[in-house]
């Protein structure tokens, strides 16, 4: 029953959470519009929460033209979620998850306030994916929240929300111009974003042809942020913000093929997206035409941005050279002006030394229960005394930090056991202990000694760099067209260097360790200072001052009175599915559904088939909010055998249960036990298991494979009244730059094993290795497999942005497979089952966004001494 079984894939639900096992205990909120879902310590945020979505919402009603078609949730996540991000969703219902961590976002990014910029930038997202045309609604009536839908009869899929299809540089961009607009700050009002955008743009990597794409490679996706939030910046100057958020309007009326811009673009701007993103290219390159960027040697490239720290005559940082191994921990010596560099495990982030031990401030994982920032070493340890801390600076005995579990909204900084402010600034220590930042108020940077004001600045993006004392301080701000360095030297405020691509900078000897952002890395060097009198340039021209008004607090209502969360009492309906079947003897429709609660705790998937001769049923739940995960399927399936002469209806029923034991940076264990049964009229099988898996995974960004990966799982099993020991090992490790060997080996004395292209896996975990033969199930027992590949990776790419499949990379392989077994039905002699396969894998980049591996393969089989060949193609997605 092939068709059904594919169509399983498209539609079951896998719910993976998005908190922390064991997470605190949640309360629920309504409001007409919104559910707020905290915990009990963020109760004195629910009024600004209700506040800023709910102004919002008015805002957006009104420029998108849309009115959500659903409640929304939105979760503030607990202090056991320190994470610099959010997200926004409507698949399986409408909801925004507000993380915990935006202290570290807050300063490079050119905002003050976490709650005030997730509020404009992700409910935005959610109104550009939630807008329908009619037929959409029509759909969304019937169907839910489906993507697309395949109606009987009708050979096209048709969409519900094209909106959520369209290139992630049109949502996002959208996202960052209407938060930088509505907050008088954001990523556009952030000097090191106007660097990128220029580097891109002057390097070539501006097109659409990789704007439109998720290519691989630097600045790994911030770029349609960035570009994207200055292309949307362009078009509300020209047109208006309520033309440009309404453009979402128009593309959702392409129920048909989402993907079609020209007419989306035509419908609101009456002109071409091609032409019309060209013209904000030379308006760009115009503006920019004086940007004067750092092109001389360095010393240390690295594809991941560097943080300096100054430690005696030593500064210290991190650098990734290549994004494919592990990384360098650099130590320049201020008084030679030598740089030694070792390799590090350190997690990214600015290097402290403590007792003699290198840390970084980073964020650590307590097995998955709690994610918390503190000091990290290089063996994954927490000083136990830091955590919570987001720590900014260590001078002597004093220390600047951020205490976490007060920085939700702003960052709320200490120097030791002192609360000094509310600020969103990495404050730095000088040598006596006084704690210097920037705080942000109004459309002015304040920088503040202590609690004494010093001097402000007409912008919303200083970084400080460098304290050397009360009359030296250096700091990073908005040059004319793009990023530089200052010093605050005598109480005046001069320009140190005259590149505008600076990120950050130290102050080493007679000369200063500066790094660059340029296209595709960052270069560190040292270079000696260029003073000449010059102040940072404010960076509001970029809108008009019509852009800026206070968005009216309207009226909203108050929130109900809370009541605890309860996962299954708050599932809601998701989606519905139909599809058609048909043979010539036989016609079965399947309908399926899905429940889930916003949190991602519980789901519900059922199945039931409409047919004359056929059946499909099925019932499925999951139940994962803590470490152990628990799962039910039940399911009756009728296939047909021979030339459908023979009709098999089968029951199934499978248990299983799961538990993360440990998980850190690179391993997991996990112990778990499984129960399936399969019973029809010429079988009825059992297998009860009790399984480990064993996980090590060490991958970079740019990896094509894990640069270095091993698992091993072993099992007991009981099938037809007989226990049996199995057992699994695989692994895989780059030898040499992307070139990549894995290695398998498993076990298995069972008297009964499905040998097949993908294992077909119980609810948490699957058995055995994988052939290369997708169309062929062999039946063996007693089994042992083994496998050797090795696979090299071809840096080469293709790019289109009209045409809607891209290649992104390229990996010829070559492998060895060898089984052997005692055969199930056909006597006790020994099977030997071997493929020999040449293939090439393809990296394909399918509607822009979602990858595929494509593989074109020849495998040699040889069974006992009969030799076939065949020839194959095999399709992989993965996100």
């Amino acid at each position: 029953m092939f068709p059904i079984l594919f169509f399983l894939v498209l539609f079951f639900q896998n719910a993976h959470a998005y908190l922390v096992y064991g997470d605190e205990d949640y309360y629920i909120y309504h409001t007409p519009k919104f559910s707020y879902i905290l915990t009990e310590s963020d109760f004195k945020y629910l009024p600004k929460l209700v506040s800023e979505s709910h102004k919002m919402a008015a805002l957006y009603e009104n420029e998108f033209s849309w009115m959500l078609d659903e409640h929304t949730s939105l979760i503030s996540t607990s202090n056991r979620n320190q994470i610099a991000n959010a997200f926004a969703t409507i698949s399986p219902n409408n909801m925004v998850v507000f993380y915990k961590g935006g202290v570290e976002f807050l300063d490079p990014s050119a905002v003050s306030s976490w709650i005030d910029t997730l509020s404009s930038h992700e409910i935005a997202h959610v109104y550009q994916l939630n807008v329908k045309s009619r037929t959409g609604q029509f759909l969304k009536n019937i169907f839910g929240n489906s993507t697309y839908v395949i109606i009987p009869f009708i050979p096209l899929p048709l969409f519900t929300s094209p909106t959520a299809l369209l290139p992630t540089f049109i949502l996002e961009g959208n996202a960052v111009l209407n938060e930088s607009r509505l907050n008088r700050g954001g990523r556009l009002f952030s000097a090191e974003s106007l660097v990128l955008a220029t580097e891109l743009i002057e390097g070539g990597s501006g097109e659409l042809r990789f704007l439109m794409n998720n290519y691989v490679g630097f600045p790994y996706g911030k770029e349609k942020y960035i570009l994207g939030g200055y292309f949307q910046s362009y078009l509300a100057n020209r047109y208006s913000f309520k033309t440009t958020n309404r453009f979402f309007l128009k593309h959702a009326e392409n129920n048909i093929n989402p993907f079609e811009l020209k007419s989306s673009f035509a419908a609101t701007f009456f002109a071409d997206y091609e032409n019309l993103y060209q013209d904000f290219l030379k308006n760009f390159r115009t503006k920019q035409k004086d940007y004067n960027p750092y092109r001389g040697e360095s010393l240390v490239t690295s594809r991941q941005s560097v943080e300096f720290n100054r430690i005696n005559d030593v500064i210290y940082f991190l650098s990734s050279p290549d994004d494919k191994s592990p990384k360098k921990l650099n130590q320049f010596k201020i008084q030679h002006n030598e740089l030694h560099s070792d390799n590090s495990y350190l997690n990214a982030g600015k290097v402290f030394q403590i007792d003699g031990k290198f840390y970084t401030a980073s964020v650590y994982s307590d097995n998955n229960r709690n994610i918390f920032y503190s000091l990290v070493d290089k063996n994954y340890n927490f000083l136990p005394e830091f955590e919570n801390k987001y720590v900014t600076d260590v001078v002597g005995t004093s220390v600047a930090y951020f205490d976490m579990t007060q920085s939700y909204d702003r960052g709320v900084l200490y120097r030791n056991q002192e609360r000094i402010n509310e600020t969103e600034s990495k404050a730095l220590l000088d040598p006596q202990g006084n704690i210097y930042y920037f705080r942000q108020e109004g459309s002015s940077k304040i920088l503040f000694r202590n609690r004494e004001k010093i001097f402000s600045l007409k912008t919303n993006f200083s970084l400080l760099a460098d304290v050397i004392a009360d009359n030296e301080i250096y700091f990073i701000s908005n040059t004319k067209n793009g990023s530089g360095l200052y010093c605050y030297c005598d109480k005046t405020i001069r320009r140190v260097l005259p590149y505008d691509n600076i990120i950050a900078a130290k102050k080493a000897g007679n000369g200063f360790l500066v790094s660059f952002l340029s296209k595709d890395q960052y270069l560190v060097s040292h270079i000696q200072a260029q003073i000449k009198d010059e102040s940072p340039t404010p960076p509001h021209d970029i809108f008009p001052s019509t852009y800026f008004h206070d968005v009216e607090a309207t009226a909203h209502p108050e929130a109900q009175e809370s009541r605890r969360y309860l996962s299954l009492r708050e599932l809601r309906f998701s989606q519905y599915n139909i599809n058609y079947f048909s043979s010539k003897k036989h016609h079965t429709l399947v309908n399926s559904l899905s429940w889930v609660d916003p949190l991602l705790y519980s789901s519900v998937d059922m199945a039931f088939s409409i047919s004359d001769d056929l059946a499909y049923n099925s019932l499925k739940f999951l139940y994962l909010p803590y470490s152990t995960k628990l799962g039910l399927l039940l399911k009756n399936e009728t296939d047909l055998y021979w030339n459908e002469t023979l009709k098999l209806t089968t029951n199934t029923l499978q248990v299983g249960v799961s538990n993360t034991v440990y998980a850190q940076r690179f391993a997991s264990l996990s112990i778990g036990a499984d129960f399936q049964t399969e019973q029809n009229r010429l079988f009825n099988n059992e297998i009860k298991s009790l399984y480990m898996i064993y996980r090590y995974s060490e991958s970079y960004l740019l990896n094509y494979l894990p640069y270095l990966s091993f698992s091993f799982m072993p099992s007991l099993e009981e099938s037809s009244g007989k226990v049996s020991q199995s057992f699994s090992a695989t692994g895989s490790k780059m030898l040499l730059t992307d070139f990549y060997l894995s290695l398998g080996y498993t076990k298995n004395n069972a008297e009964y094993f499905k040998l097949e292209a993908k294992p077909t896996p119980s609810l948490f975990f699957k058995r055995g290795i994988a052939t290369p033969l997708y169309y062929s199930t062999f039946y063996s027992s007693e089994l042992t497999q083994s496998e050797v590949q090795l696979t090299y990776e071809i840096p080469y790419s293709k790019y289109y942005y009209r045409f809607p499949f891209s290649l992104r990379r390229l990996a010829p392989f070559v492998s060895y497979q060898m089984h052997d077994s005692k055969e199930v039905f056909y006597g006790t002699e020994i099977d030997r089952l071997s493929f020999t396969t040449i293939g090439l894998e393809a990296e394909i980049l399918v509607l822009h966004t979602s990858p595929m591996r494509v593989k074109l393969l020849s495998t040699d089989v040889v069974i006992e001494k009969k030799k076939d060949n065949f020839f194959g193609l095999n399709l992989e997605t993965y996100f």
